[in-house]
């Protein structure tokens, strides 16, 4: 069992993710400006009222962090730097990943897939990557884009 923290929970490929995280029978830790009624139906921790563009909700954040163990962090949302994270640095693995053309909000509901069927690309490609993929970028459907 992995300990996962997503960010941007609360809605669409974010609360996927924690839906798909937490059947796995991960600890998942959502992180998100508001719950929303799905997200809390999941049963998942929630640490709420974070603006991630906010330097001091990130600060919030690390503090709250401090201490919990961490092996996957998804950050679907916002923009966080490593020295937001200060002493919680430690060696990690960096990939970005596009999710492709997604209904959503965000596209007005247009996409050629769900947030569900994002969610679990994104994961199985998560799954298969390495230290040794870090600083690569990828599309969820497992194809390396130019960086």
């Amino acid at each position: 069992m992995s300990h996962v923290l997503i960010t941007g929970a609360a809605r669409g490929i974010g609360l996927e993710l924690c839906r798909l995280y937490a059947k796995r029978g991960d600890t998942v830790l959502a992180v998100c400006r508001g719950v929303s009624p799905e997200l809390a139906s999941l049963g998942v921790t929630v640490l709420e009222g974070v603006e991630l563009t906010h330097q001091s909700d990130v600060i919030n954040l690390a503090a709250a962090l401090r201490g919990r163990s961490i092996d996957l962090a998804i950050l679907n949302a916002g923009v966080l730097s490593v020295e937001s994270f200060g002493d919680l640095e430690k060696e990690v693995s960096v990939f970005l990943v596009h999710p492709g053309y997604v209904q959503t909000d965000m596209t007005g509901g247009r996409g050629d897939s769900t947030p569900a069927e994002s969610a679990e690309r994104i994961a199985r490609l998560l799954d298969r990557l390495g230290p040794s993929d870090s600083g690569t970028f990828w599309h969820a459907n497992g194809t390396p884009l130019p960086w």
